[in-house]
């Protein structure tokens, strides 16, 4: 075992001065350790990721498997707070003793980072030993001058281990790798910090009260009852050793918490992110679904939901023909997104697949020409472009004037059914593009189709798929960002 360091005998000559005043009594006091509500996760979650609430929210309302277990997650951050934050140590004591009862729930305790357990240890031994003392125990008002010889014995020791190992073995190590969070650790900070007079009346006031309640109680000649208190001197040694035990244990468990907490505030920061880290997969995986709900990815059509009745979707084999949104990579300041799917009215067609797995619709027969003929089909296309770049500026002309250059130079005419929308094409000729703008994107829909087949569009049809679009742009996400 190393050889403790001694305190300097400028500490001594300090305390040796600290008088001992009156002091109180412990009090009990509330604590509000309650698992958090699944509003109060929600909030947490939007705090540490950086996501805004209402992003958080929608993603819980769609993704709500990815949230599983983040209540014990808020709990561990809010008792790493509670605890640093703790006015007193009657408080500090009032939270280890709750705590105790909590941990047995192993997934809470799994979500504590290693500093709370180790404050655990201490809250335990601190229980026990005030459960011995509860009646007897007694604060004096120089408490503090006791505390800081303690603490600083504990850190310079700490500081010492780590340049002891740095010497022999010629690494460096972290401070808190260096502390001794043992039981015999504390022993020996008690023992070798140096209390002189300030702790020395403490015990004696403590020891006195002990003996005060173990008191007998005897009846005089005169019939009058009194307490006889057993005294000191009359004790033997190994009596005596056991009571100043008690007290000792309670002084040392008491210390060690609160500078436990000491400790865990000037790391609290780091605790935090400890915590959080045990979660990064599912943090990383919310990040993601946010990032597909909170942009255009959520405003396109919703298939097969959303397509009009009567109308289907016909399988390709690529996502990006099969009405999954995807990204388009340009050059330009703005982001641009796209969907593409093909749809039909055309019943009775089976599907099958080849040997690749690419579908294949048996041919249809046509009663009108009485021939064989393949599936018609509609192409639907859909592009959502922003129009204000990262740095918060306009990409082009404003909707307006770019809506008013449409219609007087590229055949486009307004449309009443929708605001800042514009449309040109129609069934004669075999396609039709719907523009509009809303709430920083620019939305293009185009649909097109052979003028000879079955599936032909309509400007209808194009109406519904923006006006579907629109609204999902009018979701509680913030849009434009």
């Amino acid at each position: 075992m190393k050889t403790r360091r001694r305190f300097p005998l400028l500490i001594i000559a300090f305390l040796t001065f600290v008088s001992v005043q009156e002091g109180y009594c412990g009090k009990a006091v509330e604590i509000d350790l309650s698992k958090p509500d699944q509003s109060e996760v929600l909030e947490e979650v939007s705090k540490f990721t950086g996501l805004t609430k209402d992003v958080v929210e929608l993603v819980n309302e769609e993704h709500a498997e990815l949230f599983k277990g983040l209540d014990n997650t808020v709990f561990a951050a809010k008792v790493v707070s509670l605890v640093t934050e703790a006015k007193d140590t009657e408080a500090l004591t009032a939270i280890g003793e709750k705590l105790l009862e909590i941990r047995t729930d192993q997934l809470v305790a799994q979500a504590f980072p290693v500093a709370v357990g180790t404050f655990l240890t201490v809250a335990k031994v601190c229980k026990t030993s005030l459960e011995l003392v509860r009646d007897y125990y007694w604060v004096p008002k120089n408490e503090e001058a006791i505390y800081q010889a303690y603490k600083e014995f504990r850190t310079e020791d700490r500081k010492w281990t780590k340049r002891v190992v740095k010497e022999e073995k010629g690494r460096d190590i972290d401070e808190d790798k260096a502390e001794d969070t043992s039981v015999e650790g504390m022993n020996q900070a008690f023992d070798y910090a140096p209390f002189g007079k300030a702790y020395r009346p403490v015990r004696e006031k403590m020891f006195d009260k002990m003996l005060e309640a173990k008191a007998d109680t005897m009846t005089t000649s005169e019939g009058i009852k009194i307490k006889r208190k057993m005294d000191k001197d009359q004790m033997g040694p190994v009596v005596i050793a056991d009571y100043e035990k008690k007290i000792d244990d309670f002084w040392i468990s008491r210390m060690e918490m609160r500078y436990k907490k000491e400790r865990m505030k000037e790391r609290k920061a780091e605790l935090i992110k400890e915590i959080w880290d045990k979660k990064a997969q599912q943090i990383e995986a919310i990040k993601v679904a946010a990032g597909q709900l909170a942009g255009p990815q959520r405003f396109f059509i919703k298939l097969p939901q959303e397509l009009p009745q009567g109308w289907w979707k016909v399988e390709q084999k690529e996502d990006k023909d099969n009405g999954v949104p995807f990204e388009v990579l340009t050059p330009r300041p703005i982001s641009e997104w796209r969907q593409h799917l093909y749809c039909s009215r055309d019943q009775g067609s089976k599907l099958r697949r080849d040997s690749n797995g690419t579908p294949i619709y048996d041919p249809l027969y046509d009663d009108k020409t009485k021939q064989w003929r393949h599936l018609s089909l509609c192409n639907v296309s859909v592009t959502i472009q922003g129009y204000i770049t990262k740095e918060g500026k306009l990409f082009g002309m404003p909707p307006p004037e770019t809506l008013d250059a449409m219609v007087k130079t590229s055949g486009f005419r307004y449309l009443t059914e929708m605001e800042q929308a514009v449309m040109r094409g129609n069934i004669a000729d075999g396609y039709i593009r719907l523009q509009f703008f809303k709430n920083g994107y620019s939305v293009d829909v185009d649909l097109d189709w052979n003028k000879e087949g079955n599936s032909k569009g309509t400007e209808e049809m194009a109406i519904h798929f923006a006006k579907c679009i629109a609204s999902h742009m009018e979701s509680k996400v913030k849009k434009g960002k």
